[in-house]
């Protein structure tokens, strides 16, 4: 039985794919511009979620396949896939994606009435379990349909056979930060058990752990996507919030700030997960889950799977494959207590541009302590302008006088040194992913707003901005260090860079784009609220002297409720039958009481 289930761009989709004729999944597929279901259905980072996994040799099933959005990079991996949707134009748009690979095959059919005699190494269920009680029927009993998804799952599995389930958490930071659900479009919803009816449904950590558990699987790998499963950039294991729980959350904080898409937000994420980070409960609170559970006697299966982790220690994995060069960044473990950070390339290039060079070191240590960038976020949010200027500028004069060159330029070596890859060290700084060289000198006017570029996100945090634009501070940093400042062409610089490096930026939308974040007015964050005018505007809603009027309402309920507690316990008799005129006393006083709870 087919399923009915669409967004409206199922036969754009299909177009694009039909016409394209790289479908790799490194391919950039949604044409510029294009709206979030292109973009969701399209977009390279929904590979992400799986790059880290090694498929060499294995046969993988996926329920609820979509367009391929995620399966595609599976499938150019694996030795057998086959993808099951349920919406036949899905299905269409799904077969088009895997068109040049023989290996793979597509059905058109509910999960639940999918038939097959063959087993797979892997079954995968992406952003499908939440959807279990909308589409497929519970067999009846205690086993709801969420629990029947994942027994049909297993059955299809080798013995020793891996499930991997992708899901939002209920409890996602960015769901307490006031971000809508995801699947109903509702804030809070799924922290408060989603009420209404008829709505998928998203589970904690314990919970989605103890259905896993529930069919059959014994360990559980967890691996936590961020900002989520749908765009993830970064990929953090469980191993690494164990062990490294405060990295763990510069990576959240980093992939945080490059979301393609952001909600606003009731308090910086960044900030927040540093703290749960503190208290143990990153893992509780990521926006996200993919879980891998191994049936028995998957021991094999996992030392092939998660090979990466196991065998090469490496615990989270970043992407950034908009880049010419499409790369991933690895942070592994150094055998002791530290990192190190492993750079490649995801595809043949060039590693030589027009205007820079790409030189990352094949491995490097990684520095564990909070960035420079983190402590500006904290300053920023806190409105401790003067601190946070002060920070910016020891960082300045560290670098100006480390790089500066006899004749006020800067060092090329310098371009990728900013505050994101800078870390305190003593009296100075010490820094960790240095790739970019430039081909020429740096004016030190753009290093300025090169700085000031790659941290505007911290800047956006303040409650109150103390400079109108980015521009302004700009301008203001130039003079500290008597450099002359010459903001349009540093513009025009930073764009001829960003357009030389990535593949889907254009000249004209890049100048665009850094004009308006540098010179369009700064509003507050929203993210502290004026404890006066909070005051005042509680005062007038209530119609008078807030604090007064409540405290008044509150003795008044407590002694109306004690009378009548008090009435009931005098006039009842010992047969415990009312006296006459007693059922309109307590009715009166009912009222009365409901009354005043409402009021």
């Amino acid at each position: 039985m087919a399923i009915s289930y669409r967004d409206g761009a199922e036969e754009r989709v299909g177009r694009i794919l039909r016409a394209s004729a790289d479908l790799s999944s490194l391919a950039l597929l949604a044409p510029e511009g294009s709206d979030w279901e292109l973009v969701y259905h399209l977009a390279p980072e929904r590979g992400n979620l799986l790059r880290p996994f090694d498929f060499e040799g294995l046969s993988v099933l996926e329920l609820g396949a979509g367009m391929g959005g995620a399966s595609r990079v599976v499938a150019e991996r694996c030795a057998r896939y086959v993808g099951v949707e349920g919406a036949p134009d899905r299905a269409v748009a799904l077969r088009e994606r895997l068109r040049d690979l023989p290996h793979a095959s597509v059905e058109v059919c509910n999960l639940a009435d999918f038939v097959t005699d063959e087993r797979f190494d892997v079954v995968l269920l992406v952003g499908v379990l939440e959807y279990a009680a909308l589409y497929v029927d519970s067999p009846g009993g205690d086993l709801s349909p969420f629990e029947h998804v994942l027994e049909c799952a297993c059955a299809w599995l080798k013995p020793g056979g891996a499930l991997m389930v992708a899901i939002e958490n209920r409890n996602g930071l960015k769901y307490w930060a006031g971000a809508p659900e995801d699947h109903t479009s509702r804030p809070f919803d799924g922290i408060v058990g989603y009420p209404h009816r008829n709505s998928p449904r998203t589970f904690s950590r314990r919970v989605l752990l103890q259905l896993l558990r529930s069919a059959g699987l014994g360990s559980v790998d967890e691996f936590y996507p961020w900002p989520d499963y749908k765009m993830p950039s970064v990929i953090v294991s469980g191993r690494l919030v164990q062990s490294h729980p405060f990295f763990a959350a510069e990576l959240v904080g980093d992939a945080q700030a490059r979301a393609l898409f952001r909600h606003p937000e009731n308090f910086p994420l960044s900030l927040a997960a540093m703290e749960l980070a503190r208290s143990g409960l990153l893992h509780e609170f990521s926006n996200s889950f993919l879980f891998v559970g191994f049936a028995r006697g998957g021991e094999d299966l996992r030392g092939r799977l998660l090979r990466r982790l196991l065998d090469e220690g490496e615990l989270a994995w970043h992407y950034s494959l908009k880049r010419r060069v499409p790369a991933e960044t690895a942070f592994a473990s150094d055998g002791s207590e530290g990192l190190v950070v492993r750079k490649r390339s995801l595809a043949p290039g060039s590693s030589e541009f027009e205007t820079v060079r790409w030189l990352p070191r094949p491995e490097q240590p990684a520095r564990l302590e909070r960035s420079v960038f983190h402590h500006l976020r904290a300053l920023a949010f806190a409105g401790r302008a003067e601190e946070f200027q002060d920070t910016l500028e020891r960082f300045l004069d560290w670098a100006l006088d480390r790089y500066g060159l006899p004749d006020g330029g800067i060092s090329p070596e310098a371009l990728d040194v900013n505050p994101t890859n800078a870390v305190p060290d003593g009296q100075g700084f010490d820094l960790f992913d240095i790739e970019w060289v430039s081909r020429e000198p740096i004016p030190a006017s753009w290093f300025i707003l090169r700085t000031l570029f790659t941290i505007e996100d911290a800047v956006a945090m303040f409650p109150s901005p103390p400079w109108n634009t980015l521009a302004e501070l700009y301008a203001l940093l130039c003079r500290r260090y008597g450099i002359s400042p010459d903001l349009d062409s540093d513009l025009a610089r930073e764009a001829r860079l960003q357009t030389d490096t990535h593949r889907h930026l254009t000249a004209e939308s890049v100048r665009d784009a850094l004009s308006a974040r540098f010179k369009d007015a700064r509003s507050g964050s929203g993210y502290q609220r004026d404890a006066a005018a909070d005051w005042s505007l509680r005062k007038a809603l209530s119609g008078g002297d807030a604090p007064i009027r409540m405290i008044a309402r509150m003795l008044l309920r407590a002694v109306v409720r004690r009378v009548f507690r008090l009435f009931r316990r005098t006039r009842i008799r010992p047969s415990g039958a009312p006296p006459v005129g007693m059922a309109g006393s307590s009715l009166g006083f009912g009222i009365l009481v409901e009354w005043l709870g409402r009021s």
